[in-house]
């Protein structure tokens, strides 16, 4: 593992002396490796461990995990450029641009309960990592004297990931996991029941992570929908080669989305005026997607085990109908996994979203008192979070995750 870099502090170049107003002006460029430290090493190699319980008066060894000799080191290759700049306590910037190349990517493999083992540490292969960072810092005005302040923040990142390279075992899996979701019930071993047919739900209607060379890691697969149809209340279909069907195949999968977010980062503000302290901070997050698989367990795949979605009246009722929800089968006995929705771009929504995370009041006590009390610092604060959330999607988070937020008071005291 090797790193290299260079920077030039322009600032102390001769065409910008008698500047004062620019403290710092760098550009700099880098290139190097990085490896992967947190990876126990019972993943490439046998390990035992011994335990204070002992049988036939001898001590049981176990076996950790099954190791993977073959198992290669992650290696990431850097390349950044960027630059630095500093403008009096007006102004600060770091911007950079940069391309991760990651070989021999560790990832999990799944493997059958029967082995003792849920999975093991595999390379998957080559993968390419892009984008850029910008971070802005901006304080307008400023007063010393009056210990007033208003700073300004922001944050913005864009990254993408594409698949170089993919080696044959995740290959294989792709085809296992296309597999299980157009996997059937074997009827013989008896009558589909709501309580059955639930065990299905998560697995056949959540979309696959699949694993293909050119595409994102990130990409969320299924089958283009044309929506409901009008006549018969059932999803129709795109294939590949353009052709409309009712019927979903897992052969017939594209990218439907994906869900890196094409900007994210924060902002916020600080400001103080004579001892009084305010800050916001926030979050936002745009252009990514999102499969909405909570809202598929609430209109559609209905067990009848629980409460059901008022929003189901707008479902397909009848021939005729516009409905963005297809004709409703609640799960009894012997029905039929074919009506079940599969992985499908009707659920793919664009996840927009606006986060006021904290804000914070406080106030800084002054004065000659504060000696006489031998204080140093004397501070009132009033705290809130998950102020507000505004969002493109209408969060499907139920009773089980719901929104929480806290409101607190503090009081500082420096003697």
């Amino acid at each position: 593992f090797w790193s290299l870099g260079i920077g030039w502090n322009l600032h102390h170049e001769g065409f910008l002396a008698g500047n004062n107003w620019l403290e710092n002006f760098k550009l700099r460029a880098s290139m190097g490796y990085t490896g992967t430290q947190n990876v126990d090493p019972a993943q490439a190699r046998f390990r035992y461990e011994y335990y204070d319980y002992s049988y036939g008066d001898m001590i049981g060894a176990q076996l950790v995990a099954l190791a993977n000799t073959k198992l290669k080191w992650q290696r990431v290759l850097d390349y950044n450029i960027g630059t630095d700049i500093a403008i009096k306590r007006f102004l600060t910037l770091r911007a950079e641009y940069y391309i991760q190349k990651t070989d021999n990517l560790l990832s999990d493999v799944s493997l059958p309960a029967s082995t003792g083992f849920a999975n093991y540490k595999e390379n998957l292969g080559v993968i390419e990592n892009k984008g850029y960072e910008l971070a802005l810092s901006v304080t307008p005005w400023r007063n010393d004297r009056q210990r007033a302040y208003v700073t300004l923040t922001a944050t913005a990142l864009h990254n993408s990931n594409k698949i170089k390279k993919i080696y044959d075992i995740f290959k294989n899996s792709n085809e296992e996991q296309n597999a299980s979701l157009s996997e059937g019930y074997d009827s013989s071993t008896g009558p589909m029941t709501p309580e059955i047919a639930k065990k299905y739900v998560g697995k056949l209607t959540k979309p696959a992570t699949l694993y293909y060379e050119g595409c994102s890691m990130d990409a969320i697969w299924g089958m283009r929908s044309l929506g409901v149809d009008p006549a018969t209340g059932s999803e129709m279909f795109l294939t590949k080669d353009g052709k409309s069907t009712f019927t979903w195949s897992a052969a017939e999968q594209v990218v439907v989305g994906n869900t890196t977010p094409k900007l994210r980062g924060s902002f916020g503000i600080n400001a103080g005026y004579k001892g009084f302290t305010f800050s916001v901070a926030c979050s936002y997050k745009l252009g990514g997607d999102l499969y909405n698989s909570d809202l598929i367990a609430r209109m559609e795949n209905v067990t009848g085990l629980e409460n059901l979605d008022r929003r189901l009246m707008k479902g397909w009722k009848q021939p005729g109908d516009i409905a963005p929800y297809k004709k409703i089968y609640v799960m009894g006995n012997n029905m039929d996994l074919a009506e079940m929705t599969r992985p499908t771009s009707r659920f793919v929504q664009k996840n927009n979203e606006l986060y006021i995370s904290t804000v914070n009041v406080g106030y800084d006590f002054s004065g000659a008192w504060m000696k006489k009390a031998a204080l140093q610092r004397l501070k009132l604060s009033f705290y809130m979070n998950e102020l507000l959330r505004v969002s493109s999607i209408d969060i499907e988070r139920g009773t089980s995750y719901p929104f929480a937020r806290n409101f607190s008071f503090s009081l500082q005291a420096t003697f």
